[in-house]
């Protein structure tokens, strides 16, 4: 496992150079002191997406100070807040790390100058209580500790905090003055921890404070019990393709060269959509490679504006930096010198030309433009810990969590779903115009094809949105006869009442469990299928709604809803006459709609039995599953709410 410490003397004026050193470094672990950052610069400026950060800058946002610890996406890291003692001033960091078999509590620590000796052993008090209550891990220190403008009480007082606490320092490495201000406490032995200088240092080096890699080599070690459990127990552990690796050329060659005439003589639509699916993933696996499952296995991924030339001089510049540390042989180092500044110039050069991409596509596509910026500001914290009835759970526990919060809002009375007890109950009410869809045809797949944004997430079959609308006219006919045949049968596809579940954050991101609310995300086809007979339907049904209903409504939302009760309230104003309202906000309104009374209200707007009965198939067993951290819940019904 390698580590890399420097104390980097502030960022903000170094943002570019320290992006792009990190990109080609392909360092497990980064931790950093004197950052001297602020709310204003966020992780995505400083980290490409694979790497999850920690930060504790100085507190009042003084852009002084501050603390970093930046661990690979491949490894596993829980911030650890509740330690007696922590306090907001403190520029302390503390995190369970679990990396390439190394398990450890790591703490990243910096110490001012200006530190009275109540300051400097309140934090030593700390850094002890967290390693009191971590005792059966191993634990690393890294930081500037400033010992040299201590007091002789304080030097006195680190001694037996290291002697108490078993810690021994490692860092022999000496700053161009031959001082010594950044530590390297550890319990580890010195065979197993090694610090050599950094001959790659992320940032110009300050003349006090010398970059530092720190190596941990262990025989054998297990991964830390509750970081994570693998994806692969997930219930819907099914590996995703690979989508930027795959030939698409051949697979939408084969897309349209593919005969369906073996679907058109089935008539269960189940078993036409197991076959078509089935048709369809068999091709697809044929031109798209699958994902690695597991996150604890993924190779680094460099970014996407990385050329082969800059790939191929990174492994170069490695295998010598290798050579030299293993044979000490200056012609290596000279090699790697050579590669490393070739390396940076070519960097700097692509990274040049990917700005400018991006200036360019403010016109030519703003979609990219805004995605790119979204980017930087992203927050390189996966929140992977949640709070769920007073305890913590990550992982697999964490999608069950979310799972049973989010299917407690619904009925757990399985409706009726009678839809000829509603039909005669309307009938013996009102006599309407009827409300049918026989069939749907190539006009409606067009409309819905058009409508259908590219860019939309796939939903439990992993069939993404781009590849029906790209090869709609392949698709067309076999999709076209298993919707006439759900209309003919009035049943609708099982596989199309499954959909994904992923939290949200109602509001500021937190880590309970309740402070998140469910985003469905149904599968494409079975979207296509619903904007078809939704546009069917509400060409019968708008002129029969009452003017005053702006929900669920095409050009009506809130906005038209509040100018019309303004104007009304307004007019009653003018004409000097009181006006009261009322206001009503129910708690999971749509989510506790009775799926019985839908129906019957259906049916009172006419809708023919044959109708009905595919809107009772269509909401009969719905389920839905939870898909957080790559992990994945098992399914859990939801007997209510609104469609």
């Amino acid at each position: 496992m390698t580590l890399c410490y420097q104390n980097v003397r502030g960022l903000r004026s170094k943002i570019r150079t320290f992006y792009n050193n990190v990109t080609q470094a392909n360092l497990d672990i980064i931790a950093l002191t004197e950052t001297f950052l602020t709310s204003s610069v966020s992780d995505g400026e400083l980290f490409p997406s694979s790497y999850i950060v920690v930060r504790k800058d100085r507190l009042g946002d003084v852009g002084w100070g501050g603390v970093l610890l930046a661990v690979r996406d491949s490894c596993e890291v829980r911030v650890i807040s509740d330690i007696d003692g922590m306090t907001p001033d403190k520029e302390l960091i503390f995190a369970l790390v679990s990396c390439k078999n190394v398990k450890f509590l790591c703490c990243v620590v910096y110490l001012p100058p200006n530190y009275c000796d109540d300051q400097y052993i309140d934090v030593l008090t700390c850094i002890e209580n967290a390693l009191c209550t971590y005792s059966n891990l191993n634990v690393l220190v890294l930081g500037d500790f400033n010992l040299n403008s201590c007091s002789t009480n304080v030097k006195t007082q680190f001694n037996i905090f290291c002697d108490f606490c078993n810690l021994q320092q490692h860092n022999t490495v000496l700053n161009t003055r031959s001082g010594l201000l950044d530590l390297v406490l550890s319990d580890y032995d010195h065979n197993q921890l090694k610090v050599f200088p950094g001959l790659d240092p992320l940032v110009p080096i300050d003349e006090y404070h010398p970059s530092l890699d720190v190596k941990i080599n262990l025989s054998y070690g297990e991964f830390l019990p509750g970081l994570r459990s693998s994806p692969d127990e997930s219930s819907h552990a099914i590996p995703d393709w690979n989508w930027r690796k795959a030939d698409f050329q051949a697979l939408y060659t084969a897309l349209a060269k593919l005969d369906w005439s073996e679907l058109m003589t089935f008539t269960d639509v189940n078993s036409a959509v197991n076959f078509f699916y089935n048709k369809l993933k068999e091709i697809i696996n044929l031109y798209v490679p699958n994902k690695k499952l597991s996150p604890n296995h993924r190779q680094y991924v460099y970014p996407k504006w990385f050329t082969p030339e800059i790939i191929e001089n990174i492994k170069k510049k490695y295998f010598h930096l290798k050579r030299f540390k293993q044979e000490g042989k200056l012609f290596n180092k000279e090699l790697f010198s050579f590669y490393r500044w070739r390396v940076k110039t070519l960097i700097d050069n692509a990274y040049e030309q990917h700005l400018k991409l991006i200036q360019k596509s403010i016109i030519d596509d703003p979609v990219f433009f805004w995605k790119y910026v979204s980017d930087k500001k992203k927050e390189r914290r996966h929140t992977e810990t949640f709070s769920y009835k007073g305890a913590e759970v990550t992982g697999q526990d964490a999608a069950n969590a979310f799972a049973e919060y989010f299917g407690s809002v619904f009925h757990n009375e399985k409706p009726l779903l009678n839809y000829v007890d509603a039909e005669n109950a309307a009938n013996s009410q009102n006599n309407v115009m009827p409300i049918s869809v026989r069939q749907v045809d190539e006009s409606d797949f067009r409309l819905a094809i058009r409508r259908l944004k590219p860019r939309s997430a796939g939903g439990p079959d992993r069939i993404p949105a781009f590849l029906v609308k790209d090869c709609a006219p392949a698709l067309r006919s076999p999709l076209l006869f298993i919707f006439n045949l759900s209309l003919r049968q009035a049943k609708y596809p099982e596989q199309w009442k499954l959909s994904r579940v992923t939290p949200v954050p109602k509001g500021e991101p937190g880590k309970d469990v309740s402070a998140f609310r469910p985003i469905a995300v149904l599968s494409v086809l079975a979207k296509i299928f619903e904007t078809m007979l939704d546009f069917r339907i509400r060409n019968q049904v708008d002129n029969i709604l009452h003017e005053s209903q702006h929900g669920f409504r095409k050009n009506r939302a809130t906005t038209t809803n509040l100018i019309a009760h303004v104007d009304y309230v307004c007019a009653e104003m003018d004409s000097r006459r009181q006006v009261d309202a009322a206001y009503f906000d129910f708690r999971k309104a749509f989510d506790l709609v009775s799926n019985d009374i839908l129906l019957h209200k259906l049916a009172k707007l006419g809708f023919t039995p044959k109708l009905l009965q595919l809107f009772a198939s269509y909401l009969d067993n719905r389920r839905q599953f939870v898909r957080v951290s790559g992990f994945e819940s098992a399914d859990y019904f939801t007997r209510s709410g609104m469609i």
